[in-house]
């Protein structure tokens, strides 16, 4: 499982994701961008009816 933007952009960078992933994560980036800095959630759609849900993470830091 993937969990952050900086690992799926290493995966898409060094070809591990599937083209279609690849494509749609270039092509939407803007949105998915405006989405996440709102706090939504993105979700992808694949060609075989697979979706990928990319959404911001809680906060885990302890507040000091």
């Amino acid at each position: 499982m993937v969990t952050s933007l900086k690992e799926l952009a290493a995966l898409i960078q060094d070809g591990s994701v599937p083209a279609w992933l690849r494509e749609t994560v270039n092509a939407k980036k803007d949105e998915i961008v405006a989405a996440l800095a709102q706090n939504q959630a993105y979700t992808l759609t694949g060609p075989n009816g697979e979706q990928i849900i990319i959404k911001r993470a809680a906060n885990t830091a302890a507040a000091a």
